[in-house]
């Protein structure tokens, strides 16, 4: 009995034992993990970081913008309607039972009315009284007939289009609410000149019919230049969702105010991509006024087309051109009787600046034309044949159809190319080859009768080796304005005497 309770105690102490043991060894492997972080922590605590975002105030601030963004929201439905004539349909048993089948002309038929329809967005900008005025793209409801705009709880009403600007894809809507309708109230206008790279947006609008959508994003870049429709605006690009639907609809930052008119996208399937594209606020309210007052603003015109050296060759181009830089526009046209052509711009010309602001390529050209003050005088920096010079070009309005109808007052109407390993052994021509190659002429142009693929080697007797001696030889005085164009197609030389008037 004795010797089993002395076993039984002796057990209890092992046992006590063991769990003090453990709990000293536990207790000190802590205290020395927790002596023992990893130095960039211990560095942290003597250093500036940034600091923590609190994921509640975002997220509260999303949902406050989001919810005052939609209040001011419309969805925009347009109607076209084209007037289509459409020949009688005629029966086989018009020919035995019909007096009138001998007399029938066969433009006869009647006149059909067809509508199409298109969706997009738009926010209202202004209020008067009971009127408000709702901006949207041109490519929206510009060009339409019929014109109604919902708002997020369901109102709807009938819009009268005031004006419309096509250059800056921008169209303002004209709506009467009534009196009983005084909590539909514009949005706020921010500068979007004060954007900056990583700023958070919200983008608002009807993609593919699901109205009221709200996306987020960040500014992922500014001034971008190009776009549909020959637009001049400098866009803002960001990677919020912009689908079909949501063109005319604000961009906004975390204030709430609008900075942005969502326009376009860039996309090879048809859908976002997170490359994204609005009009600048800035630019809108420049046009308001004008539209306001049912009128386009005047935009100015130079009378040139213009191209990059990156897309004729990039430094093969502008080694063959004598340029030491593929920045910049290159002056492809000049129509006769434009302000270019009168102030002494050449075909062939390397723009580098205009009034002193960069122009990088092509598209910046258009835009800072674009956005020139109709009637004044505007110094062109550019390289011609090697040698720096300014021109000083007075600016017209542009009118509708500039650019349209005037292919055949181009000079010299044509784009060429260099002779290079690659284009040499893809046209088959001989190692001793030399000239130009054309990529396209403009219609109805003096040198409309060239082609695509064919070699320009000789213009009144001068030699053709390069890009700078085939526009040297095109703009060389001629008294006569005669032009001796001898040229390979097809390995035959072919010769032909145009006049530049």
């Amino acid at each position: 009995m004795v010797s089993s309770k002395k076993s039984w105690l002796t057990s209890l102490f092992i046992a006590l034992l063991v769990v003090v043991t453990s709990v000293i060894t536990t207790h000190w492997t802590v205290r020395r993990a927790l002596h023992m972080q990893p130095p960039i922590a211990l560095a942290q605590e003597n250093q500036q970081s940034h600091p923590i975002i609190k994921t509640s105030d975002f997220q509260q601030a999303l949902r406050d913008v989001s919810a005052q963004t939609l209040q001011g929201v419309v969805r925009v439905d347009a109607i076209s309607i084209k007037k289509v004539a459409v020949k009688n349909q005629q029966s086989p048993w018009d020919f035995f039972f019909s007096q009138d089948f001998f007399n029938r002309s066969e433009d006869q038929g009647e006149e059909r009315e067809f509508r199409s329809g298109s969706l997009g967005t738009g926010f209202v900008v202004e209020r008067e009284k009971n009127i408000l005025y709702i901006l949207t793209n041109y490519h929206v409801a510009g060009e339409a007939h019929e014109v109604s705009v919902e708002f997020v709880d369901g109102r709807n009403f009938t819009a009268e289009i005031l004006a419309g600007d096509e250059r800056k894809d921008l169209a303002l809507l004209k709506v009467d609410v009534g009196s009983q309708n005084n909590d539909l109230l514009p949005l706020p206008l921010g500068d979007s000149n004060s954007l900056v790279v990583g700023d958070w947006v919200l983008a608002a609008g009807s993609p593919f019919g699901y109205d009221f959508s709200v996306t987020a994003g960040i500014v992922s870049a500014l001034g971008r230049t190009g776009g549909p429709r020959s637009n001049i605006n400098d866009f803002i690009q960001t990677d919020t969702s912009i689908n079909q639907g949501n063109s005319g609809g604000p961009l906004v930052n975390m204030h709430g105010e609008v900075i942005g008119i969502n326009t376009w996208i860039a996309t090879q399937s048809g859908g976002s991509v997170g490359l994204s594209f609005s009009v600048p606020i800035n630019n809108a309210k420049e046009a308001l006024p004008y539209l306001k007052s049912g009128k386009t603003p005047d935009y100015g015109w130079v009378g040139v087309s213009v191209l990059d050296i990156r897309s004729v060759g990039g430094e093969s181009y502008a080694s063959s051109a004598g340029f030491t830089q593929t920045k910049g526009a290159i002056i492809a046209t000049v129509f006769k009787g434009s302000p270019a052509d009168k102030a002494g711009l050449y075909p062939g010309d390397l723009v580098l600046s205009v009034n002193g602001t960069p122009v990088n390529n092509a598209d910046r050209l258009v835009y800072l034309v674009g956005s020139l003050a109709v009637g004044s005088k505007a110094q062109f920096d550019v390289i011609r044949d090697g040698k720096e010079l300014t021109v000083s070009v007075l600016v017209e309005a542009r009118t509708k159809d500039a650019g349209e109808n005037t292919q055949s007052k181009s000079w010299p109407g044509v784009i060429a190319f260099p002779i290079t390993p690659e284009n040499r052994k893809e046209l088959h021509l001989d190692n001793n080859q030399t000239g130009v190659i054309i990529s396209s002429s403009d219609p109805g142009s003096p040198l409309s009768f060239l082609k695509p693929r064919d070699v320009v080697t000789s213009i009144n007797g001068q030699k053709i080796t390069s890009i700078q001696t085939f526009y040297r030889a095109i703009n060389a005085p001629n008294v006569n304005g005669r032009y001796e164009i001898i040229f390979k197609r097809d390995g035959s030389l072919i010769e032909i005497t145009v006049r530049k008037e």
